[in-house]
């Protein structure tokens, strides 16, 4: 029976939602006030587009890591599956739909701000999982990051799963979770219609 990881501990997934949570009002602030430099042409469609997709395949990817962790996210340590290319797959998942949410705005540039600012987020929990992770399982988890990267995805280790136990009300919280990236976009739509319409002052134009 494969062994599932440990978060850290509920605390540290707390602070992570705060933290988030403030990052994503940050962001929300700011995007009335910036404006893409392609909104008057193709190609800003085209990028809200791209990020949409990956907001989908985001959303798509914590669900399936969701239901390989399980109902025993702080007791064992999960190798196989998702986890067997990267030890953090829900965090990399989540990364690409901060991109594709950071896209609505038709800026290169305002995604990859938003995406590192969540990954600084990101990066800073999983040290305090990792500390959490190294003395519960020590030599375990010592060998499971040799073969396998923070991130990923190191596809050439892939390990299936013969059989997994879903959660649902877990499984149902990721994909509700997930959604409110989905948010983002009417919220551009808005902002889009106002700033053509003059009632939104474009403080900054992004150069990309």
């Amino acid at each position: 029976m494969p062994m599932r990881n440990v978060a850290g501990g509920r605390p540290t997934q707390r602070a992570r939602k705060i933290a988030l949570g403030l990052l994503v009002a940050g962001l929300l602030l700011a995007m009335p006030f910036v404006r893409s430099p392609f909104a008057v042409e193709g190609l800003h469609n085209a990028l809200e587009s791209v990020g949409q997709l990956m907001i989908l395949i985001g959303i798509a990817g914590r669900a399936w890591c969701t239901m390989h962790i399980g109902g025993q996210k702080f007791t064992e340590l999960v190798t196989a599956g998702p986890f067997s290319v990267s030890r953090n797959p829900l965090y990399v998942f989540s990364l690409i739909a901060a991109f594709g949410a950071g896209l609505q705005t038709g800026s290169l540039l305002f995604a990859t701000l938003t995406a590192f600012s969540v990954w600084i987020v990101i990066h800073a929990t999983i040290r305090k999982e990792e500390a959490a992770l190294g003395a519960r399982f020590g030599e375990a988890y010592a060998s499971y990051c040799a073969r396998t990267p923070r991130y990923g995805p190191r596809l050439s280790s892939w390990r299936g799963q013969d059989r997994i136990v879903v959660t649902m009300p877990l499984f149902y919280g990721t994909l509700s979770d997930g959604l409110l990236f989905f948010l983002i976009v009417p919220v551009a739509e808005l902002i889009d219609w106002l700033q053509t319409l003059g009632s939104l002052p474009v403080l900054l134009t992004l150069p990309f």
